[in-house]
């Protein structure tokens, strides 16, 4: 048998040592080995070879704009592409000349891709956290969607209340028209009311424990409904030339929203607080404006402005639980596929890209374009960056263009970061903004 074979050719020399391997004796053992170890290698190389294609026809899709059509020609035609050449190869037995040079080069380039970081990124210190017991917690649970302490249940169907939307002067014209509609709504908002009570009551010795993706959230829309019903019967007394009472009406709000901040350890929980205090602020406005409050209540309204957490802590806070967050998507996507897919189709989505991702019902391919412990590592550094300059006022300094350059490792990754920074940047400008405002108050109430 060996006297068949040309110890010249890379394939014949490869058949050779296969059959002294397997220690062939017999010229068809011989002959049925070798088209199968040549069949395993065909599939191996187009498997990579596919894969790369994929790839790059899916990257330019991600990053290239206007590009949706010629791409999901190219990922429908792709599969049906391989199936045939590997077909062909196989009846044309292709060399391992090659095959053996793809499969190399192609199966090492996925492994590149798909290759991620060993270890996981150190987790964010937290610093002291409240406990079960803290009074300011315990208030905050009431609002908790899904959570077993919360007081949802008590809050049933009740009318909707007109938006307090447009101009001032129109505010005051809702209000005249519906004023005995924010007064029932005043008296029937029990846990509303009852919530800012407690809330005013107690300053947090912390940060709220931090909550995941999936974890319990204050439930804004209870909240935002209480706000409008404060509102409106602060505008009211304003009216009625009460101006003492209107303020008193709206201090309680205030001071539950700054412990709000402090304690609050996710975006969502600041962002909920800078809302209730930016409409409490232009109510207080109007309060100002009016320039007929007694000197005791300009004191009492300037305490409790003072009081206010300083701006670079509820930055802070707001950037920890990012982290928290992002952490906990990671273990998700870790244990199970679908979140991992989601993933995938959200940065495509973001990018307008429209493209048939079907296939990624194979999981690899999926960790082709996205690397979990990588994306964290490199997630968690772009939020500490973005926590240091928006306590400085400068988040306009970190770019969307340095994080979303063209690249090839993990670039789902980058578009999913990519993604957060326009959210971060109109975020925190009005977090600054309210911070303006406070400061300009506590100047005209200066005696």
């Amino acid at each position: 048998m060996w006297d068949r074979v040309n110890q010249s050719s890379p394939s014949s020399t490869l058949n050779s040592i296969i059959a002294s391997v397997f220690a062939i004796k017999s010229e068809s053992e011989y002959f049925w080995l070798a088209r199968g170890v040549h069949f395993i290698a065909i599939v191996c190389a187009a498997i990579t070879v596919g894969a790369t294609l994929y790839f790059i026809a899916g990257s330019i899709g991600l990053y290239v704009q206007n590009s949706d059509t010629v791409i999901s020609w190219i990922l429908t035609a792709l599969p049906w592409v391989l199936l045939a050449g590997t077909g062909w190869a196989i009846w044309k037995r292709l060399s391992y000349r090659a095959v053996l040079p793809a499969l190399g080069l192609c199966g090492a380039f996925v492994f590149y891709l798909v290759w991620d970081d060993l270890s996981r990124p150190i987790p964010p210190e937290l610093g002291v956290v409240v406990s079960e017991g803290d009074p300011s917690f315990r208030t905050y649970r009431w609002l908790l969607k899904d959570d077993p302490q919360n007081r949802l249940s008590e809050e049933s169907k009740k009318p909707e209340l007109p938006r307090l939307t447009g101009s001032q002067d129109e505010w005051a014209s809702i209000i005249t028209q519906n004023r005995r509609d924010f007064e029932e709504a005043w008296t029937n908002d029990t846990l509303g009311r009852a919530w800012v009570d407690a809330m005013a009551a107690h300053t947090p010795e912390g940060i709220f424990p931090p909550q995941g993706v999936k974890g319990p959230s204050l439930s804004f829309s209870i909240l935002r409904r209480h706000c409008t019903i404060r509102w409106g019967i602060a505008h009211s007394l304003l009216l009625d030339g009460q101006n003492d009472e209107a303020a008193r009406t709206l201090l309680p709000l205030l001071r539950a929203s700054y412990h709000l901040q402090q304690g609050g350890s996710s975006l969502v929980t600041q962002m909920i607080a800078n809302v209730a205090i930016h409409g409490t602020f232009a109510r207080l406005e109007l309060i100002l404006t009016a320039n007929n409050l007694s000197p005791a209540m300009k004191s009492e309204i300037a305490g409790v402005l003072r009081g206010a957490p300083a701006i670079q802590l509820s930055i802070k806070n707001a950037f920890l639980g990012e982290h928290v967050v992002v952490r906990s998507s990671v273990d998700a996507m870790k244990s199970g596929y679908t979140e991992l897919a989601d993933t995938f189709k959200l940065a495509a989505a973001w990018n307008d890209a429209d493209h048939n991702y079907d296939v990624l019902g194979i999981p690899i391919l999926v960790h082709l374009f996205f690397n979990p412990h990588r994306f964290e590592r490199e997630y968690s550094d772009f939020l500490d960056e973005a926590c240091k300059l928006a306590q400085q006022r400068k988040l306009d300094r970190l770019s969307e263009t340095t994080i979303l350059s063209w690249r090839l490792k993990n670039p789902v990754g980058q578009l999913l970061t990519a993604m957060t920074l326009p959210a971060f940047q109109k975020v925190f400008v009005r977090f600054w903004e309210t911070e303006d405002q406070r400061l300009a108050f506590l100047r005209r109430l200066e005696p």
